[in-house]
Parts: C-alpha cells; sequence; structure tokens
C-alpha cells in the first residue's frame, strides 16, 4: 500500500464569500510551498467526580480547534490579502498590484476576506488524502530576507473547520521565481542603506478568538491592534552611526533628552525585490511608514570578526496604507 508523500502534495485556497463557506479551490499560492502543518484539538472534557474511584469516568467533547502554520518561499504578495486587505491594480509598472490595509474581516470591496485552504496529498496510483481547512484567517506573517537565502514567509491561520475526504484537486504549483537576496535593496529615509545581513518582518493581526454556545466550532474572529514590528542586522559602519544610530538616539552621538519634544522623529521604510524571469522582470516591495528604532545592539568580540550591529524596531503604518505592491515589466 503506497503512502502519501510531501512532493506530491498540492495545497490551494479559494476566497470565500461568507465564512467558512468553503469553495473549490482554484489558486496555487505564489511562490514555493514548504511546509503546512495543521494543528487540530478536540480539547476533551475529562471528568470524574468524588466517590468514582482513581480512573476517569466520562468523556465529553471540547471546544474543537483548527489552526495551521504554513512557510514559503515568496513570488509574489497575493497570498497576504488575506492579512493586510483587498488586492487592486492591473500589476504593471504603472498600475502595479497593491494590498490596502483594511479593519474588519468580512466580504465588502474593502474588507479582509477569510478563505479556504485545500491540501490534496496523493499515494501516487491515484488516491487523495484530502483536507479542506474553511473560515481561514491569517493571524501573522512573518517575512524575512538574509544573505545567502529566499525572501520567506510564515503564516499562522487560524480557521473555523476542516473537512476530509478522498477526493482532491489538482492544482499545479506556482511557477513564479522567489526573490533571492542578491535581488534585494533596504532604503531608510529614502536612501539606500548598504551592508544589510538581513531583516525580518514580524506583522499582527491580534485576531480575537471566540465561540458561542450551541458550538463547538469558533465563530468568525475580528481583527484587533495591527502591529508591524522589524528587526534588521548590518555591518557597522560611519554611515550607520549618522544615519541609524542617530535617529536611534533622537539627535547626533547621545540619546535624546529634553522635555522639548516627547515624541521621535519618525521614518519611511522600503525592502525592495526584484527579478528576471522568463515572463519578464518582476518587482515587490515592502512599504513601511512611520517608524521607530527602539532598540540597538552592538556586540563587540575579538574573534567575532565585523561587528554588526541590529536595530529592532516599529512603523505606526504602511505607506499610503499598502504595506505591499508588486508588477512586472514584460
Amino acid at each position: 500500500m503506497p503512502t502519501y508523500k510531501g512532493f506530491l502534495t498540492k495545497p490551494a485556497y479559494v476566497v470565500e464569500t461568507s465564512y467558512a463557506s468553503g469553495g473549490t479551490p482554484d489558486t496555487a499560492i505564489g511562490g514555493k510551498v514548504l511546509s503546512i502543518n495543521p494543528t487540530l484539538s478536540n480539547n476533551f472534557f475529562r471528568e470524574q467526580g468524588l466517590g468514582e474511584g482513581r480512573n476517569q469516568t466520562t468523556t465529553l467533547w471540547g471546544p474543537f480547534d483548527c489552526g495551521l502554520s504554513m512557510e514559503w518561499e515568496v513570488g509574489d504578495f497575493s497570498f497576504l490579502q488575506f492579512f493586510v486587505g483587498p488586492q487592486s491594480g492591473a500589476g504593471t509598472a504603472g498600475d502595479p498590484y497593491v494590498l490596502t490595509e483594511a479593519d474588519n474581516i468580512g466580504y465588502g470591496a474593502s474588507d479582509i476576506a477569510s478563505f479556504a485552504l485545500g491540501v490534496s496529498a496523493n499515494d501516487g496510483s491515484g488516491t487523495d488524502d484530502y483536507d479542506l481547512y474553511k473560515g481561514c484567517c491569517i493571524n501573522t506573517v512573518g517575512l524575512t530576507g538574509a544573505v545567502g537565502d529566499i525572501l520567506k514567509c510564515s503564516n499562522d491561520i487560524v480557521a473555523k473547520i476542516v473537512t476530509s475526504s478522498q477526493t482532491g484537486h489538482d492544482i499545479a504549483g506556482s511557477s513564479l521565481a522567489p526573490w533571492v537576496f542578491f535581488q534585494g535593496e533596504f532604503k531608510w529615509n529614502s536612501a539606500v542603506v548598504g551592508q544589510v545581513q538581513s531583516f525580518a518582518l514580524a506583522a499582527a493581526q491580534n485576531l480575537f478568538i471566540y465561540r458561542s454556545l450551541g458550538d463547538r466550532t469558533i465563530e468568525k474572529p475580528e481583527t484587533g491592534v495591527r502591529r508591524y514590528n522589524w528587526t534588521l542586522v548590518l555591518k557597522m559602519t560611519d554611515t550607520v552611526a549618522t544615519t541609524l544610530r542617530d535617529h536611534f538616539y533622537g539627535q547626533a552621538d547621545e540619546p535624546y533628552n529634553s522635555a522639548a519634544a516627547p515624541s521621535p522623529t519618525e521614518y519611511g521604510l522600503e525592502l525592495n525585490f526584484g527579478s528576471d524571469s522568463i515572463s519578464g522582470s518582476r518587482y515587490g516591495q515592502v512599504l513601511l511608514d512611520d517608524n521607530a528604532i527602539d532598540s540597538m545592539s552592538k556586540p563587540v568580540d575579538l574573534g567575532g570578526g565585523i561587528v554588526e550591529v541590529t536595530f529592532t524596531g516599529f512603523a505606526r503604518t504602511a505607506t499610503g496604507n499598502t504595506p505591499f505592491k508588486w508588477w512586472t515589466v514584460a
């Protein structure tokens, strides 16, 4: 009897028209999916009372939890519409695809839609092991780009329910080549920053997850506070000292310490990628606005080689409320 294999597994999604309505997945994730890790739990109530002896006497169904974590190499940002908000644009240099920040999970033109994710595994003999996760909402986005690596994204996803069968879909994976480190560029305050070793964005919806009487599964999640946090690692240079370090201090050479201005000056951040592919040149941007640097670490070790500095910070919002853009030049 053949077993199911990861390389024969095909994930795909479909935008839902109402919460947990499901549907037939028809779209591959834009890039290369590396892993999908579901977490399902019955959360049984294991009961026993006084006088009933040492052993459990009753098992009761508890609240059903359904969620997934996923990692993928980024070929485009379209899947992140389920975190940010609706996608618009034509995907050209003059009219790029953009994702626009939205406030609520819903099904209007300006809402964050939920989706159904189908994971279709095959044993090589024609029999599928098919799981369809309905009512999926992305809670977190982790975007990482580093020297010697490919631009990657990780997501924590909460779902309402899963259904399983032996009949799956046959959606081919994305043909888009992911962006790689040497196609990247980091900008701070509109200026290119050199010697960058890695950048990591950790964005969160902070979803409110709740249930109601009469149902083991969750209700439609509600959005909480949106947060964009990031970490930047780069080689220490005099340019870094007079820009990012001084922006961390709030002024040149030493930390700001005056009652004159209670708020720091905030800056724009860009992470740009470009690639040449058989379908033309593809470009992508991560755009964050109103950034402040929260911490700085600069360890020095005798045998550690070139000194590196790590900055952590956050953005209050996306630039023009559009954190992700991408387009193709034919």
